[in-house]
Parts: structure tokens; C-alpha cells; sequence
């Protein structure tokens, strides 16, 4: 509920003030957080931090997801 609480309070600040980057903590599946971005116009990449962990099968703790939106020439 945390992480739902939070994001929420994100999209109300970020539809009050329009921040210079858009910042989300989810704990979503990669490929879903993904499929999101890139349904709404954005190029998404992501980044293994595997500075902060990795899991017993030796997959990444946490990533980094970079999503670029193009600038619009208007």
C-alpha cells in the first residue's frame, strides 16, 4: 500500500507542478513497468543496480529504469 500511496502522490504533484523528471518508486515486474512505458510514448531502458543486491539465483535485487519521452518540435 506504500508503494501504491506513494506513486498516487506522484501523479498529483506531477499534474500540479510540472517537474523538469518524472520519479516513481514501484515494485511492479520489470516487463510490465515496461510495457507501460512504452504504450504511453516512452523509449524505457533498464539498468541492473547490482550494487544493492543480488537474489539466491543470482538475478538483480533492484533496477533502474530510464524512460526518455522524444521532445515534442512544437
Amino acid at each position: 500500500w506504500a508503494t501504491l500511496g506513494f506513486d498516487l502522490a506522484m501523479r498529483v504533484r506531477n499534474a500540479v507542478w510540472r517537474p523538469p523528471f518524472v520519479m516513481y518508486y514501484r515494485t511492479s515486474p520489470l516487463p510490465a513497468v515496461r510495457d507501460d512505458l512504452t504504450a504511453a510514448g516512452f523509449t524505457a531502458t533498464a539498468v541492473a543496480l547490482t550494487v544493492l543486491g543480488r537474489h539466491r539465483d543470482g538475478s538483480p535485487r533492484c533496477w533502474l529504469i530510464l524512460a526518455r519521452k522524444p521532445a515534442d518540435p512544437h
